[in-house]
């Protein structure tokens, strides 16, 4: 589950506004359309809100495997999350995870945007490679439901996104992805099907006023750096401090 707790709204909306194929049909159009006005209004002010991530087998949704829930706090680029005992930051500086289970903090320079969406396909490589078959748009009252179709044999059979078009919100992501995405490429094991279903439900929107988030992005909460070595902060004191980084700035 450490490999999915990726920041995936914030990173879908950037791979999103990279989709500008005259190819598309006028139905991802539409699809693309709704998207940017989504990240629009999304990225207008910082907010935080809750989130939920579900796993579990592609035939059995209603059987869990794994599931975490935690809180997010979002401005433009930046986000820091706090999903079961992980914390992960991201600011223009540094790409920070802390493992409490473990008292680990694991630092590397910040990473672009597109990077960081693994294990998820950046949308206009999709495109470009012809990995999506199409896509239907559903709706019910404010509520449109965007689910993106793939081509037979590739990772995904679908990714669906589901917007309160009234409040611009995303509600829910739901994808069937190929099992082995979250295992690093190892096949799945014993009660592992080949493809997974994962779901990503956000909840409890609150705006933020600037001013009121400013530590939340600083990598110091977590670290100084001096010039041979790393040093928790003192709310991190005992934990060991590892740099993915070969020049870590």
């Amino acid at each position: 589950m450490r490999r999915l707790i990726v920041l995936f709204i914030a990173l879908w909306y950037s791979t999103i506004s990279n989709a500008q194929s005259p190819a598309l049909d006028q139905q991802l159009q539409k699809a693309v359309a709704l998207m940017h006005k989504i990240q629009a209004a999304t990225m207008a002010t910082p907010y935080n809100c809750q989130v939920e991530y579900r796993y579990s087998n592609e035939s059995t949704p209603a059987v869990l495997l794994d599931s975490k829930k935690g809180m997010m706090t979002v401005d433009s680029s930046r986000y820091f999350q706090f999903i079961g005992n992980t914390e992960m930051l991201h600011n223009d500086r540094y790409d920070i995870a802390v493992f409490n289970d473990d008292s680990l903090i694991y630092i590397t320079n910040a990473t672009a945007a597109t990077q960081s969406a693994r294990p998820f396909y950046n949308l206009k490589e999709m495109l470009k490679d012809s990995l999506l078959a199409g896509c239907t748009i559903n709706s019910k009252g404010s509520t449109k439901t965007v689910r993106f179709l793939f081509h037979p044999n590739v990772s995904y059979k679908w990714v669906e996104v589901v917007a309160d078009t009234v409040k611009m919100r995303v509600m829910t992501v739901n994808m069937v992805m190929r099992t082995s995405l979250m295992m690093n490429g190892a096949e799945p094991g014993e009660g592992y099907e080949e493809y997974a279903l994962m779901s990503i439900r956000l909840s409890d929107y609150q705006s933020l006023k600037p001013g009121a988030i400013a530590n939340i992005f600083d990598e110091k909460r977590f670290f100084h750096k001096t010039d041979k070595s790393l040093i928790p902060s003192a709310a991190y004191a005992g934990y060991q401090v590892f740099s993915g980084s070969p020049q870590l700035q």
